[in-house]
């Protein structure tokens, strides 16, 4: 009689691995899902272990690697018994962790002592803007120059709570505003005038600039309901009617029409920041309504809005 055996399979090495990167999202988690080739090799569990961190901060639980920073990392692939029976397969793959605009953040030196509330750009820089009427400029957002003189009180009533850019071609300037009816404008950024006149009496909190093409203007909003808007950030008119009893908080414009919010759950519409409409129903009910903005992907474009109680609403 006799027996067949099953032949015992041929060992097969491992000759690489690939599928990994030479870059990656710094502070971005990265499955490192190397593929062992050939495809048929008798080993194929990879340990991963980092060798050289660099700056990163790198780490590596399983096979996911974290970082906490950008630079330049190198990483160990083993697999046991990849070269041979009792012989590991190694391999080290250098990667580069890239800063990722909005989630790797660089700490910048100012000029400021004090709270800073607001910033915009425009014109080739970025304006910041702060308590005790300081301002500080930048071409590069790192490196800050104070500006000598912003206009506005260089003390507890000197408050500067914002700022935007536009303006008509070759009409451009930034136009900041604050506490007691206080305005002032720049073409560059650096050197200020006083608005005369801004129709304010109480703070102004928020400005924008928008509207429909050829009839863009700034529109700014403040306390006991006040509006005024201005086609050249210099003259301003009063709204006759803002639909608001009490403070307007912020303000935005986008898809042809302004938005306003403010105290006790209130919101306004305008599409020429002149005549106004009250929202029947902001959802905030009678919570104070901090900010709004306006963005979004094209064709999901919308209005959000923010407020007290960690409330949020969307539109449309």
């Amino acid at each position: 009689m006799s027996y067949d055996f099953p032949a015992t399979a041929a060992f097969v090495a491992v000759t690489s691995i690939s599928g990994i990167p030479s870059s990656i999202d710094a502070s971005m988690p990265y499955s490192l899902l190397g593929s062992v080739l050939p495809t048929n090799a008798s080993s194929q569990g990879i340990v991963w272990t980092v060798t050289n961190d660099g700056t990163t901060g790198a780490t590596i639980t399983g096979n996911t690697l974290n970082t906490t920073a950008p630079g330049t990392l190198t990483v160990l692939a083993t697999i046991a018994n990849g070269t041979a029976v009792g012989t590991p397969y190694t391999a080290i793959f250098t990667i580069t962790a890239n800063a990722v605009p909005g989630i790797y953040w660089t700490a910048a030196s100012n000029p400021f002592s004090s709270a800073i509330l607001n910033i915009t750009y425009g014109n080739g820089r970025f304006v910041a803007v702060g308590d005790y009427g300081k301002m500080a400029h930048s071409t590069d957002g790192i490196t800050w120059t104070a500006v000598f003189d912003s206009t506005f009180p260089s003390d507890m009533y000197g408050d500067i709570y914002g700022i935007v850019y536009g303006g008509s071609a070759g009409q451009e300037k930034f136009v900041a505003v604050g506490l007691n009816g206080r305005m002032a404008y720049s073409t560059n950024g650096i050197t200020w005038t006083a608005v005369s006149n801004s129709t304010f009496v109480l703070d102004i909190s928020g400005i924008v600039y928008g509207g429909s093409a050829g009839q863009e203007k700034f529109v700014a909003v403040g306390k006991s309901g006040r509006m005024a808007y201005s086609t050249d950030g210099i003259t301003w008119t009063a709204v006759p009617n803002s639909t608001f009893s009490s403070e307007i908080r912020n303000i935005a414009y986008g898809n042809g029409r302004f938005v306003a919010v403010g105290s006790n759950g209130r919101m306004a519409h305008s599409t020429d920041g002149i005549n106004w409409t009250a929202v029947a129903n902001s959802t905030f009910v009678v919570s104070t309504i901090c900010s709004i903005v306006y963005g979004g992907s094209a064709g999901q474009e919308k209005f959000v809005a923010v407020g007290l109680n960690g409330r949020i609403a969307y539109s449309p």
